[in-house]
């Protein structure tokens, strides 16, 4: 943790919302890009990330230094989408709704111009990621689309690092084996 985020910190945890603000400036991208990822709905995703910014300030007087500010913020990121996910699960089943948009990877303009099969290949990453289980996607996505290391993803979901690897296995093998069908037999 560096000096001025420990500053920052006291100073939020006093009540100072422009310290609150200079705090989380640093991560806001990441944290709403894995969020995004996690819920695959720009919507949700932008719910999600201001409920956990919400929840952040309002919990950083419990902050205690244990682990790093990031680790901390993106634990109650994790824990939001995770709600945010049983609930949306929870209303598609007892409303019979149809199956949630999938729009978690928005397009920039330079992506638009990518050829239709590498759009193509990514709507059935999305697909594929639906059949993971909550646990599989998260991790997943923290290791694949976040860039955390097995050690930070197991500290992030309190989790033991053999935990982790084995989870990300099965996803991996059930994501190769959700998108077999567009490997070329030779």
């Amino acid at each position: 943790m560096i000096k001025d985020e420990i500053f920052y910190i006291r100073q939020a945890q006093m009540g100072d919302k422009q310290a609150f603000t200079k705090l989380v400036s640093g991560y806001d991208k990441k944290l709403f890009q894995m969020i995004k990822s996690m819920l695959n709905n720009h919507q949700d995703a932008q719910d999600v990330y201001q409920e956990s910014l919400l929840k952040a300030y309002t919990k950083l007087k419990d902050f205690g230094f244990n682990s790093s500010f990031n680790t901390w913020l993106t634990r109650i990121a994790i824990n939001c989408s995770m709600n945010k996910r049983r609930y949306n699960r929870r209303k598609k089943w007892l409303l019979f709704t149809e199956k949630e948009n999938l729009n978690g990877f928005a397009l920039s303009a330079e992506e638009n111009r990518t050829s239709a099969q590498e759009y193509e290949l990514k709507e059935e990453l999305k697909k594929a990621l639906e059949t993971l289980s909550a646990r599989q996607r998260m991790v997943f996505v923290l290791k694949h689309m976040q860039g955390y290391r097995i050690k930070e993803i197991a500290d992030l979901l309190e989790i033991a690092e053999g935990t982790v690897k084995n989870t990300l296995f099965r996803a991996v093998q059930k994501l190769q084996k959700e998108m077999s069908h567009l490997y070329v037999q030779s």
